[in-house]
């Protein structure tokens, strides 16, 4: 219930992680480095994705329109979405380095192409993409129960 969620976030707080993600990047290449904060096992992904802030657009706000409302954190492409590593088991200490080679240009064509080509077709909002207010999200999650085991935010070109 809701007046249990501050004792359940407390808790979490208190937990030892156990990966780092650290993202650096640049016009063509993403590196995402995890790193393993202590001895353990598992079936792990890594996601990595990129979003978008400051896009204004149209908004529907209870009964209103507002024509010029700010949108952040939107969802532009998930780049990967695959195993951590090849193996479950993972020391402290441990580093895993993958680099995501992308084209920002081909990738938003992409998102309009689908975008024009679904059942429901989209609302034209799908290009226009500034990579000055682009940043790139990564996360590892526990492939087997779904949690989400660390997440990290770095700008686009870093």
């Amino acid at each position: 219930g809701k007046d249990e969620w501050s004792t359940q976030v407390a808790n979490e707080l208190k937990k030892e992680i156990d990966f780092k993600i650290y993202i650096s990047s640049d016009s063509t290449t993403i590196s995402v480095i995890s790193e393993s904060q202590k001895n353990t096992t598992g079936d792990y992904n890594l996601v990595v994705c990129l979003t978008e802030d400051n896009i204004i657009n149209w908004q529907k706000y209870g009964a209103n329109n507002v024509e010029d409302y700010e949108h952040n954190h939107v969802l532009r492409s998930v780049l990967i979405d695959e195993a951590l590593s090849s193996s479950s088991s993972y020391i402290s200490g441990q580093e895993i380095e993958r680099l995501i080679n992308y084209d920002l240009t081909a990738l938003e064509q992409s998102n309009i192409n689908y975008s024009e080509n679904t059942a429901e077709a989209g609302n034209g909002n799908a290009g226009n993409w500034n990579s000055e207010n682009m940043s790139i999200v990564s996360y590892i999650y526990n492939n087997i129960t779904k949690e989400i085991m660390q997440v990290e935010e770095a700008h686009l070109n870093n």
